[in-house]
């Protein structure tokens, strides 16, 4: 099946007066290039993050953006740790004793101490964390359900490039039989011509044999028909656009090979117009995971 490297997947969960939206896009890369926007509480889970995508994902340039968003105020829920907070005061009015120093502004000092201030999110990271998981593994079957969808299509041009090179490599065989028995004539017509000027018959032939076999394209036939059969066959796998692009330089090399050797107007032609198709067909790979 393949599948393209653009897919785009979004997701928006809520719970408990808590809603966590979710957006990822891809777009075309040889290698994994992820970029993630997240709530900086979430730096703790980036490695997870990482790991989820690189399963799911493979390669690709991916943009991942985390929004939170409290539905329900927590501010109403802010509490204060009372014994700590007289913890911090205390010994600040110590050591403001010991240096003689103003104390007018020693309560809000006390107030901003660490873990005086308790907020439900700090006592509900790890719920929104599991809701946030819950919403990039959804986000991501809806990037592999893009990609397969867009892959279709690929498929479906690709496909229609393979088979203009197939009717046309037909042609090109029966172009081939025309060839040959045009160059017999012409052969048989020299060969008169040299036989009454006491030519070496033996050596006259196999240099004749010598030239027929360099402009021989059978083996270049039979070779980019089993590439075709091979890429038809890949690409009905797993999606491996890697793999489909090195099948698509050995066809290209056989079409270049037949051009070489063609000595004929309208093998030309259609050898042109396979490699019109071929590009077509690398064009596409690009965008093939």
């Amino acid at each position: 099946m393949v599948l393209s490297m653009t897919g785009f997947g979004s997701t928006n969960l809520s719970e408990n007066g808590f809603t966590t939206e979710v957006e990822i896009r891809c777009l075309n890369s040889k290698f994994l290039d992820l970029n993630l926007r997240i709530p900086k509480v979430l730096n703790q889970f980036e490695p997870e993050i990482r790991e989820m995508i690189q399963k799911k994902l493979v390669r690709g340039k991916v943009n991942l953006v985390v929004d939170w968003r409290e539905v329900v105020s927590s501010r109403s829920k802010v509490s204060i740790n009372r014994d700590l907070l007289k913890e911090y005061y205390n010994e600040l009015m110590g050591a403001r004793e010991d240096l003689d120093a103003d104390s007018s502004d020693l309560f809000k000092i006390a107030l901003g101490m660490p873990d005086v201030i308790e907020t439900p999110e700090d006592e509900a990271i790890d719920l929104k964390w599991e809701l946030t998981k819950a919403a990039i593994e959804k986000s991501l079957v809806g990037v592999h359900d893009f990609r397969s969808n867009e892959g279709g299509k690929l498929a479906d041009a690709i496909d229609d490039s393979l088979n203009k090179i197939s009717e046309t490599l037909v042609k090109v065989k029966e172009l081939a039989k025309e060839r040959e028995g045009l160059i017999r004539e012409r052969i048989n017509s020299a060969l008169e011509e040299l036989v009454e000027k006491n030519v070496d018959k033996n050596r006259f032939e196999q240099e004749l044999i010598y030239y027929l076999e360099k402009l021989d394209i059978e083996e270049e036939v039979v070779r980019l028909k089993s590439h075709l059969n091979h890429f038809t066959e890949v690409m009905e796998q797993d999606s491996n656009g890697k793999r489909l692009n090195f099948i698509s330089q050995e066809m290209g090399r056989e079409i270049n090979t037949m051009g070489a050797k063609a000595n004929h107007a309208e093998i030309q032609k259609s050898v042109v117009d396979m490699k019109e198709e071929l590009e077509k067909i690398r064009e596409q790979i690009q965008n093939i995971l």
